[in-house]
């Protein structure tokens, strides 16, 4: 089949019938222009509710009847035409790859090559990838309302939840799992335990057969690594880092990660990331290793610009989009302004998210992380934490766009990188 005879048969079927979806097909997804300008032409008349007919289209268009009237002749006996759509947008896009192809090689000659990347992307983000119908009407929608409706029934016969589980039960509880398309931001004061409770969560994600992926802008895989390691074993951090290691202890690691060492969570290994980076990577991870869930670590990091402000708006926004489009939740780690440190009473508000009001718009869940046993020890002017004994921390559920907010107790053991569900030992 010829695209040509394809771009013939989509337009004698419009004479045909207008009740056809051409939203996802557009004037210069035809290869013979002439064909194109026709189309454009039928299209505004659907979207205008105006009548389509031969006579009113050939004095319009100045084009015999009679051409008009063969666009229709050619029409095969069997003929889907959303199927042809679909088709014939894909040969579109196909098209403008070649095209993209042949520039890219001829300005390697003479551009800086991140430059030609830079290029490559606008071009590539320009091609409208669009080949189904992004839209459902009402009816449409609420047939699969029954089907999710005992989806949640089994699963809670199952004693399990509609979401991907954090393995923190209270947290669980209080949210119901994380879902598909969240963007969840994980905030709080320096040394509150954001990287620890964020990889807590993306490790017992990972546990619980959903793939993860965990990128740190202040600490290469090995660090993240060696935290995952001690929160398993229950070994000190630092032992492990530093590799001071008796032989008891290292057969304890070697036992945990032989049951544990298949684990699908993915480390990144770069501390230079940018918002498209992250997209091109997210992409990517999603395509080759099928991830449920991606953590940032963290937001203001990833800034490149002196207009902190608008960019960070930028980012939590680009980020909401990407979940949206992967079908994940992404998991975006946050700085608190100083401003907590001046108050008698330090548990974050929403006013404390730091450099940026978009933060709070785009979340669909915000978590404030507070260790009042910190606050306890700074106010006594003794900074060093005790390593054998645990601490409560809160979880501070600050925006919840589907449920409730509030607190949810935890229980921190910072010298082993582990968090711990006090529902567990009550």
């Amino acid at each position: 089949m010829r695209v040509e005879d394809l771009e013939r048969w989509i337009i004698g079927h419009m004479f045909l019938d207008d009740s056809v979806d051409v939203s996802t097909i557009n004037k210069k997804d035809f290869s013979n222009q002439n064909l194109g300008l026709i189309f454009e032409y039928l299209k505004n008349k659907l979207e205008n509710n105006e009548p389509i007919d031969i006579f009113s289209a050939s004095h319009d268009l100045k084009i015999k009847p009679e051409s008009l009237d063969e666009l229709i002749d050619s029409i095969p006996s069997i003929f889907n035409f959303e199927s042809a759509a679909k088709k014939l947008k894909e040969e579109s896009i196909k098209r403008q790859l070649k095209d993209l192809t042949k520039q890219i090689n001829e300005n390697l000659e003479n551009n800086n090559i991140y430059e030609v990347l830079n290029y490559v992307e606008q071009k590539i983000l320009g091609i409208d990838i669009i080949t189904e119908r992004p839209f459902k009407t009402f009816n449409e929608s609420i047939s699969t309302f029954w089907d999710e409706l005992e989806q949640v029934r089994e699963l809670t016969l199952q004693g399990k939840i509609n979401g991907i589980p954090s393995g923190i039960t209270d947290l669980d509880k209080f949210i119901g799992g994380f879902k598909p398309e969240q963007l969840v931001i994980i905030a709080g004061r320096p040394s509150m335990g954001k990287t620890t409770f964020a990889l807590n969560i993306a490790t017992n994600m990972a546990k619980n057969e959903n793939p993860s992926a965990f990128f740190s802008l202040e600490m290469g895989q090995k660090n993240l690594r060696d935290k995952i390691i001690a929160s398993f074993t229950h070994i000190d951090y630092q032992k492990i880092e530093n590799k001071f290691l008796n032989q008891k202890e290292q057969q304890i690691i070697q036992g945990v990660l032989k049951e544990h060492g298949n684990t699908p969570i993915l480390l990144g290994d770069t501390t230079h990331l940018t918002i498209e980076s992250v997209k091109s990577l997210a992409r990517k991870l999603k395509r080759e290793y099928k991830i449920k869930a991606l953590f940032l670590d963290y937001l203001q990091l990833m800034a490149k610009t002196t207009e902190l402000v608008k960019e960070l708006g930028m980012i939590t926004r680009q980020l909401k989009l990407l979940a949206v489009e992967l079908k994940i939740p992404i998991f975006l780690l946050s700085q608190l302004s100083r401003q907590v440190e001046h108050r008698e009473n330090k548990r974050p508000l929403m006013a404390d998210l730091r450099d940026s009001g978009a933060i709070e718009q785009d979340a669909d869940i915000i978590l404030f992380l507070y260790r009042p046993a910190y606050y306890q020890r700074y106010k006594k002017g003794n900074y060093e934490e005790e390593p054998d004994k645990a601490e409560k921390m809160e979880v501070i559920v600050g925006k919840n766009r589907n449920g409730r907010t509030g607190i949810i107790e935890l229980g921190f053991f910072g010298k082993y990188s582990h968090f711990f569900d006090l529902a567990l030992v009550r």
